[in-house]
């Protein structure tokens, strides 16, 4: 009884709703169109317009039409006596441009110049730029940046990448531990003054405050070359050197750095089973080098040539170390190989094993892009398991958490 007496009450609401619009529309569109007549003979009796919304609304009240509506027909009956009082027809919804003739027309402009704007592309379809917008999201497109990459790799180079990543990875599938083994080495020129980056440059300020101005900076001329040996464990040994690295002074580092790792690493001297990761600079594969690894038994990771995505010392350590250093000014060359020395002291024992962790997936992820560079096109490089925390040794400096994550370098070093 009550859902019906419910039913009822709903439809007399709904009726009287539909009557009420009803009325609305049409008693109110009743109403204009005897004003507009009425406007009309007045247009013929040359009276004004104002004369005339002045009788209209002594008569109609407040359903009277507004004074700039009875300006508006009043121009339009003097201009054209036989004018009609309804309004004109209408051609319907605008013309939509989300077509697919639409879409074809912005394909054809861009396999001309895929480097074209919105701005463009407007001006090109005769758009709107929000209707290129649209079609521009509905043929999902977006507009990337290209990413600067030490060489454009022929097939050769890149099928050669591929080899030497699944010859480690076999490797590594016999030797669990070959990881552990790994020592790795690089050189890299650190400079006395190094600009900071844009990105570290922001600031949280608030909304609508002008954007903050920073004058441009060089890096400057004094620098220093840093050489680094590091393993699973950390530092094993660093020096500094004014000049470029000859395959002379490349071999008295060497033998510099076997004493260290005589001293600090025992087990691995010991046993001699271990691994050294270089690139592929003419010091490093020199006729001299290559007879000195041969005379003291010393083994060599595979390293393809320029891959700096592969080299823990590259994209790890050296940006890792840099963007410490960014932005600060050093008295002297003495004074930023102190503050150096500092940074690699600190240098976290954690993201230390995680970079050289990190080359068994990077060795991956460059055989599923057939040797290509991968870095910056989407795809993980890091373990997704987390690394268990290694226990300090006593020999090695003390360790602690780095504030900077690794940052791209714009250096002047060269990766071979």
């Amino acid at each position: 009884m009550n859902a019906q007496k419910f039913s009822v009450i709903s439809l007399l609401c709904f009726c009287w709703f539909v009557q009420y619009f009803l009325f609305t529309i049409f008693g109110g569109m009743q109403k204009h169109l005897e004003q507009r007549a009425i406007i009309k003979f007045h247009a013929a009796q040359k009276k004004t317009a104002i004369q005339t919304w002045r009788e209209l609304q002594q008569v109609h009240g407040t359903d009277c039409m507004y004074q700039a509506s009875v300006r508006c027909w009043m121009r339009r009956f003097k201009a054209d006596p036989a004018a009609a009082v309804t309004d004109k027809e209408r051609s319907g919804r605008p013309h939509s441009t989300r077509t697919e003739q639409c879409q074809n027309l912005i394909m054809a402009l861009l396999k001309e110049d895929i480097r074209r704007t919105i701005d463009e592309l407007s001006n090109l379809s005769q758009l709107s730029v929000g209707s290129v917008y649209w079609l521009l999201q509905e043929l999902e497109l977006c507009r990337i940046n290209a990413k600067f990459i030490p060489k454009i790799l022929k097939p050769s180079e890149a099928q050669f990448r591929v080899t030497l990543c699944q010859m480690n990875l076999d490797m590594l599938r016999h030797h669990p531990n070959l990881l552990e083994k790994v020592i790795c080495t690089d050189e890299s020129w650190v400079h006395v003054y190094s600009p900071e980056l844009k990105s570290r440059s922001s600031q949280w300020l608030p909304k609508g405050s002008r954007r903050p101005q920073k004058a441009l900076r060089s890096r400057s001329a004094k620098k220093t070359l840093l050489t680094v040996f590091y393993d699973w464990h950390g530092i094993i040994y660093f020096e500094f050197t004014d000049h470029t690295v000859s395959a002379e002074d490349y071999i008295a580092t060497l033998s510099r750095f076997r004493e260290r790792v005589r001293l600090y690493r025992p087990e691995l001297w010991e046993s001699g089973d271990w691994y050294l990761q270089q690139d592929n600079a003419p010091a490093h594969t020199a006729i001299l080098t290559i007879a000195y690894f041969g005379e003291h038994d010393m083994d060599l990771l595979n390293h393809p040539p320029y891959s700096p995505d592969l080299a823990p010392c590259d994209y790890f350590m050296f940006p890792a170390l840099k963007a410490t250093l960014r932005g600060r000014r050093f008295e002297n060359v003495d004074a930023l190989q102190n503050a150096v020395k500092q940074e690699l002291c600190k240098m976290s024992r954690d993201k230390i094993r995680s970079s050289i962790m990190a080359m068994e997936t990077r060795w991956k992820k460059c055989i599923s892009v057939q040797g290509q560079y991968f870095e910056g096109q989407g795809i993980p490089v890091q373990p997704e398991e987390p690394l268990v925390t290694d226990t300090e040794s006593d020999t090695e400096p003390e360790a602690g958490e780095s504030s900077e994550e690794p940052d791209d370098d714009d250096d002047d070093d060269q990766h071979y």
